[in-house]
């Protein structure tokens, strides 16, 4: 772990919740229409990150796309 790959992982991780507000915002309807889900999908990638940091890879992307989705149908 170093200061670079923190950083990279930020911008990474930020254009990701980016994409995905941009995608909520578009379609705010059809999001919505789908929160609860939403929500507990990223609860259940939360305690799955915290049982196995190693899948913060792929947990890290999903949850990602998931919070701007969320944050952008709620704009």
């Amino acid at each position: 772990m170093s200061i670079g790959s923190v950083i990279l992982s930020t911008i990474v991780l930020l254009a990701l919740v980016m994409a995905g507000a941009a995608y909520g915002w578009a379609n705010a309807a059809a999001v919505q229409r789908w929160y609860w889900l939403l929500a507990v999908t990223m609860i259940a990638l939360l305690i799955a990150t915290v049982a196995r940091p190693k899948l913060v890879v792929l947990t890290g992307v999903f949850y990602s796309l998931v919070q701007g989705a969320l944050l952008g149908s709620l704009s």
